[in-house]
């Protein structure tokens, strides 16, 4: 009987603390896209991401992973994280090397699927 309740209790903690962290999480992706322009210089970017709460991980440049690029195109994902272990707001930011421009900007949130 303890041991049900534990596990009930354990995993309403889980729930909740999913509902109070989901918000958050989707407003952060959307408030550091926003921040953002086309045409912004990307250096610092990685800096800005982690400061805005990106996780660690994922906040650095990387080369495109779409083959069907014919420039040589990176992008940084700043990923944010909202009821683990699942549940991601990403804000994406693609640059031409050449440029260093940012391109686009994209914003894929589950809740709301935001395209700038």
């Amino acid at each position: 009987m303890k041991i049900a309740l534990g596990m009930v209790v354990i995993f309403g903690a889980y729930v909740g603390y999913g509902m109070y962290r989901e918000p958050i999480a989707e407003a952060d992706a959307k408030r550091f896209c926003a921040s953002i322009k086309v045409g912004d210089p990307s250096e610092g970017l990685p800096e800005k991401a982690l400061a805005a709460g990106a996780e660690t991980a994922f906040a650095k440049w990387a080369d495109s992973l779409d083959k069907r690029v014919t420039s040589k195109e990176r992008h940084l994902s700043a990923i944010f994280t909202g009821a683990p272990p699942f549940s991601r707001h990403i804000c994406e930011i693609p640059i031409i090397i050449r440029t260093y421009e940012i391109l686009r900007q994209r914003s894929d949130a589950p809740a709301s699927r935001l395209v700038l």
